[in-house]
């Protein structure tokens, strides 16, 4: 009698067990999605299942002792049997502590353009094995998550301003004054314009070129979006050109100057 109420005391602890995992899960899934982290809800959901099968195998071991027999041997089989399967599925393993490890860290986001290692595009979706991202060239490239998490990753999306530095080569007629007004009016360019940050701003004399005299310019670009901020680039240069253009300063291009020497010395 005492073994079937010790068999039933199982079956409702177990029982009870489930329902609380089931209900922890389900609020953890409710807050992970209303803050739109869909992957750690699926992570959620995973463990969820390998909790309640870890609960099953502890609640049969304990309705077999409960009912006399040895489990000594059963749980040494278990281990044996853990790992050999651990040996065997490392690489599985290993992919699903990668997972964990990117869902906890949250170094990318599904939506984001990122560059992993050589791979440059946009993460379409982080499964519990491998993460799938799609390239420029519309390619779709699968990254086993172990992999993943041992990459180096470069996120583009949380960047909150663009770089510019371009080196603009103006020609080498010009006189010291001349080139002093046309680095004054890319300044005031880059001062005027009201999508430029106001520190860190420079336009300077960086070196001489074989062919031009190199002006280098470093801003930001005050903007998240990718394609506002080649928007305001192309106008930025524009509005350079123009005004280098109206003061009578010329762009340098590749020239070569060709020296001719007489010969006096005459032929006898």
């Amino acid at each position: 009698m005492l073994r079937y109420l010790g068999i039933a005391a199982w079956i409702v602890f177990l029982w009870f067990l489930f329902r609380l995992v089931d209900a922890l899960v389900r609020w953890l899934s409710l807050r992970m999605t209303r803050r739109a982290r869909y992957q750690s809800a699926s992570v959620i959901v995973f463990a969820r299942r390998v909790i309640k099968a870890g609960l099953l195998v502890l609640g049969a071991l304990g309705i077999l002792d409960t009912l006399g027999f040895d489990v000594t041997a059963g749980v040494a089989a278990l281990g044996i049997g853990g790992l050999v399967l651990a040996l065997g599925a490392q690489k599985t393993v290993e992919n699903v502590v990668g997972t964990v490890s990117v869902l906890a860290d949250r170094p990318v986001q599904v939506g984001d353009v990122c560059k992993v290692g050589d791979v440059l595009g946009t993460i379409e979706d982080i499964g519990m094995r491998s993460t799938r991202i799609r390239t420029l060239e519309r390619t779709v490239v699968t990254i086993p998550n172990g992999d993943f998490s041992s990459r180096q990753i470069e996120n583009y999306t949380k960047r909150e301003r663009f770089l510019f530095n371009e080196t603009i080569g103006l020609e080498y007629a010009l006189d010291a004054a001349k080139l002093r007004e046309g680095i004054g009016l890319i300044e005031e360019a880059l001062a005027q314009n009201e999508h430029i940050a106001p520190e860190p701003r420079r336009a300077t004399l960086r070196y001489f070129a074989t062919d031009s005299l190199a002006i280098e310019t470093f801003a930001y670009i005050m903007t998240a979006d990718f394609d506002e901020s080649l928007r305001i680039r192309n106008d930025l240069m524009l509005d350079i050109y123009e005004r280098l253009e109206q003061a009578g300063i010329g762009f340098a291009f590749p020239t070569q100057t060709l020296y001719l020497r007489k010969d006096e010395t005459g032929q006898r």
